[in-house]
């Protein structure tokens, strides 16, 4: 299962770029990576999202949204590929899910989610 498009762990290495400000027009790598967090240095049930769709607040949410604890997720998971001798390993990236809803996009829309103390990412449709 590793290597193939199904898999669902894909190990990356951490990217590192600018944050743009509120007013700047976001780069196609703009995100917020300045500073690291240990997830065991916050609650991640309270992590909150609000999410910008050209300057219009679409979406907003918490990561308790997803079951109850973003880690639920990853376990879920981990459990899941286990009986294919499939495991997650460190420096796997994993997407535990989303606490926003999707919103449709177009070339030139631009977005921008803001995390609060986790930083801001920004990007922009082409």
């Amino acid at each position: 299962m590793r290597g193939s498009s199904s898999t669902t762990a894909t190990r990356r290495r951490r990217a590192r770029c600018s944050t743009p400000s509120p007013t700047s027009p976001p780069t196609p790598a703009s995100c917020s990576a300045a500073h690291r967090v240990r997830p065991a240095d916050v609650d991640l049930r309270w992590v909150g999202a609000l999410l910008e769709k050209n300057g219009t607040v679409e979406e907003t949410g918490l990561a308790a949204g997803v079951l109850g604890h973003p880690a639920t997720g990853v376990a879920w998971l981990a459990n899941r590929i286990a009986p294919y001798g499939e495991r997650l390993e460190a420096g796997d990236v994993v997407l535990a899910g989303s606490f926003t809803r999707p919103v449709t996009a177009v070339a030139g829309d631009r977005f921008r989610v803001d995390y609060g103390p986790l930083g801001v990412v920004a990007f922009r449709f082409v």
